[in-house]
């Protein structure tokens, strides 16, 4: 099996944008972007807007990378970035498309977040693993 890299992602955001959302808007906005289990894990965090703001820039990012497959994304709660045992973040893809779904099947993503109080930054590898055959 053969592993290639088929796309990278890159995004940054100023966590004030989380912090200074009024809380209709915020509770709005939290739904449509995250999922459920995202939104429980950021009332655990000592600052869930640095918390929300790094797993959206995450989502970002992975957007930026899907459009190199020619994958059309929104940062919304079609993907789920959760942490693995050891801590690290993985993207979950649910998209309501089978057909992305199907696409996605041998996709691998590699995802990299850091934060502070005053901005968030992420970057996302796709790796898509072949056989030698390049199926």
């Amino acid at each position: 099996m053969q592993n290639n890299i088929v796309a990278i992602g890159v995004d940054t955001e100023l966590v004030d944008r989380f912090r200074k959302m009024n809380q209709g808007d915020k509770s709005v906005f939290l739904k449509k972007i995250f999922s459920e289990e995202e939104i429980i894990s950021s009332k655990t965090r000592f600052d869930s807007d640095q918390f929300l703001c790094a797993r959206f820039s995450a989502k970002e990012a992975a957007c930026k990378a899907l459009s190199q497959l020619n994958i059309d994304c929104l940062p919304d709660n079609q993907l789920s970035i959760q942490n693995d045992e050891k801590g690290r973040p993985n993207i979950f893809f649910n998209f309501r498309d089978d057909n992305i779904n199907k696409k996605l099947e041998n996709i691998q993503s590699l995802v990299s977040i850091s934060h502070n109080e005053l901005i968030t930054v992420a970057f996302v590898v796709l790796i898509q693993n072949t056989d030698k055959n390049g199926t």
